[in-house]
């Protein structure tokens, strides 16, 4: 039994992904996400439940922040991409990996968009043992 809180929205009628299981660790076993928010801008974050072999349990997973809508998994890798966007203008993402029980963030790309210098900024940072490095900045004139 899984017991859901009060944070859980009632899924939108067109929310095809209100119940998943994905093997989102590369384990061998799927784990269950259940939708417990939709964003008006199009993120959609869940509640996590990884499944433990030894136990043949699904056991909340409290690790990954609720702040990282998860977007999809990385093939053959413990590792899982999140999205977020809020706005039409500004957008995150994050490369998380499972290590030691724990999601880690392993890279970032960050876009942001000036509107007074009408200029965007891409941000990448990548994971240089204990910290997160910007490995690259992007700054590019608007053109649309």
């Amino acid at each position: 039994t899984i017991a859901l809180d009060g944070e859980f929205e009632s899924p939108p009628t067109y929310a095809r992904d209100a119940l998943r299981m994905i093997d989102l660790d590369a384990d061998g076993y799927a784990d269950l996400l259940i939708g417990k928010f939709w964003g008006a801008t199009g993120n959609t974050y869940y509640a996590i439940w990884m499944f433990e072999p030894a136990s043949r349990r699904f056991v909340v997973d409290t690790s990954l922040h609720e702040d990282a809508p998860f977007k999809y998994v990385i093939p053959r890798r413990p590792c899982i991409w999140t999205d977020s966007n809020t706005s039409a203008w500004d957008n995150s993402g994050a490369m998380l990996c499972r290590r030691g029980g724990r999601w880690i963030v392993d890279s970032t790309e960050e876009s942001s968009y000036n509107r007074e210098t009408q200029q965007i900024t891409e941000t990448f940072k990548a994971r240089r043992h204990d910290s997160l490095v910007v490995v690259n900045r992007r700054i590019s004139r608007d053109t649309t």
